[in-house]
């Protein structure tokens, strides 16, 4: 996979959404999914519901709504949704 930043064309319908940082990698291996940004130290490592987060980090590089992003984690992660985001807000993944 090549280095580069993608850039979003914002319209009054995805303005209000939420996207996968350009800045983020990922990678998987056998401990877990290690997210993080190429500009700056933070880096997070989910070692549960690998598969699951995938599939989120697939959904919000093409961009959520607010309201999906709650049903998505509401619906796999249901007490720790509001954790979750504010740890991926927080650690910049997702701006």
């Amino acid at each position: 996979m090549e280095n580069y930043v993608k850039q979003y064309c914002f319209d009054n319908e995805n303005i209000s959404g939420y996207y996968l940082s350009p800045y983020v990698y990922i990678v998987q291996t056998e401990e877990g999914l290690y997210v993080g940004r190429e500009d700056d130290e933070r880096e997070v490592c989910f070692r549960e519901s690998v598969d699951t987060y995938v599939k989120l980090f697939h959904k919000l590089s093409e961009g959520m709504s607010e309201t999906e992003i709650y049903e998505y984690l509401e619906g796999h992660f249901s007490e720790r949704s509001d954790e979750i985001l504010s740890l991926l807000i927080g650690g910049g993944i997702v701006e």
